[in-house]
């Protein structure tokens, strides 16, 4: 239902989701744009379902590219050997030319898998564009440290 709402509203009008598509500066995140991102990276180990619940909201480009980063860490099934969760989400900056949208955000991943637990600060930047817009980029890095944190919201 969820799903279904949010492809309608990116048809009659994107603005309520991605302000920044529609022309919007400095764009506030919304629940639903910060969810698809979130969605992304929120995931269960050993849950295929999980890991895949985003992909409607991409590219077939965007979700390959997404995904190979997993690579080595995803069994034949799909599933993720361990789990992701992404927290305090928030919108850095947005940017709109030619139709696309560029968006970055800063937040906290945290993976898990037995007994080990770590947690992040990252940057994540999205690229999204199209009618119905989809993201067509979604990156991540980890920032660390003195030498990083100029780099990382």
């Amino acid at each position: 239902m969820m799903q279904t709402a949010r492809l309608v509203a990116f048809a009659c009008g994107c603005a309520a989701l991605f302000p920044a598509a529609c022309g919007a500066q400095n764009a506030k995140p919304t629940p639903d744009a910060q969810a698809i991102v979130k969605r992304a990276f929120d995931f269960q180990q050993g849950d295929a379902a999980s890991f895949s619940d985003a992909k409607s909201d991409f590219t077939s480009a965007g979700w390959d590219t997404f995904v190979a980063k997993f690579k080595g860490y995803l069994d034949a099934a799909g599933a993720p050997q361990f789990s992701s969760e992404l927290s305090d989400l928030t919108l850095v900056s947005t940017s709109a030319a030619d139709g696309e949208t560029h968006a970055v955000y800063g937040g906290v991943l945290t993976y898990a898998g037995g007994p080990s637990r770590t947690a992040y600060r990252v940057k994540i930047t999205v690229d999204y564009g199209g009618n119905p817009p989809r993201i067509t980029a979604l990156d991540y890095s980890t920032c660390a440290g003195s030498r990083t944190a100029s780099s990382c919201p």
